[in-house]
């Protein structure tokens, strides 16, 4: 198959399931129907569509097995010391809940951490792209 209608697929794939996600849960509000599972279940069904069509163009079109798919996404060779990095910044992330929940005040540091933390986790997504 050539390399312009693979992409095409994947792109077309990829972007109807965050559309009609997005429209899914805009009829959901628009008939006031308010779920948190609901909620989840969008993000994560949103979230994954890059690496969802990325996984399934890979099998189809190129016959790539879903396992080596999964061995290559968990075969990772990181220094422990990567991951205790992560660690700290998940917790540093998060660590406004312990203050019930609500950010006082802009710390300054805040924009530098969360940049430094897209860098180095990424995402999902990259299986896809």
């Amino acid at each position: 198959m050539k390399r312009s209608k693979t992409i095409a697929v994947y792109l077309l794939g990829t972007f109807s399931q965050i559309v009609s996600v997005c429209l899914l849960f805009f009829f959901l509000n628009h008939f006031s129907v308010h779920s948190s599972l609901l909620t989840v279940l969008g993000i994560i069904v949103g979230g994954i569509s890059s690496a969802l069509w990325g996984i399934i163009v890979a099998s189809h079109y190129f016959h790539i097995h879903f396992k080596k798919i999964v061995k290559d996404f968990f075969n990772i060779h990181i220094s422990y010391k990567h991951y205790l990095l992560s660690f700290f910044l998940i917790i540093l992330d998060f660590s406004f809940l312990m203050f019930g929940g609500k950010i006082i005040e802009f710390s300054w540091y805040l924009p530098f951490l969360m940049f430094f933390k897209f860098i180095v986790f990424g995402g999902i997504e990259e299986i896809g792209w």
